[in-house]
């Protein structure tokens, strides 16, 4: 097994954690053979998991939400965040640098 091959299913294990009902990814920061930070899709902290509370781009939750207001989409209300994004944030967070590094997201 090539390492593209062994961190791109790493990156699959990574996407397992993912709360969101609709789609699981995963990304990993690899520099020099060495996993430096992982990510996942989904709600940023502080905010209720999709598996908690359901899916807000579901129809029934969109009307619900939607009620009353003029303007926005599913999309909008949906607070989840990319799986690159939570990746760069755990390094910021952890202060390691992605400078060099290479992204493997499924």
């Amino acid at each position: 097994m090539s390492w593209d091959e062994y961190f791109m299913k790493v990156a699959m294990v990574v996407a397992e954690r993912s709360n969101c009902l609709r789609h699981h990814i995963g990304a990993i920061a690899v520099k020099n053979r060495r996993i430096i930070s992982t990510g996942y899709n989904g709600p940023p902290t502080g905010f209720p998991n999709c598996t908690d509370v359901g899916c807000i781009k579901d129809k029934d939750a969109v009307e619900k939400h939607l009620k009353g207001m003029h303007h926005g989409t599913s999309h909008d209300l949906c607070p989840a965040i990319h799986a690159e994004q939570n990746m760069i944030i755990q390094a910021s967070l952890h202060g390691v640098s992605l400078r060099g590094a290479t992204v493997y997201c499924t």
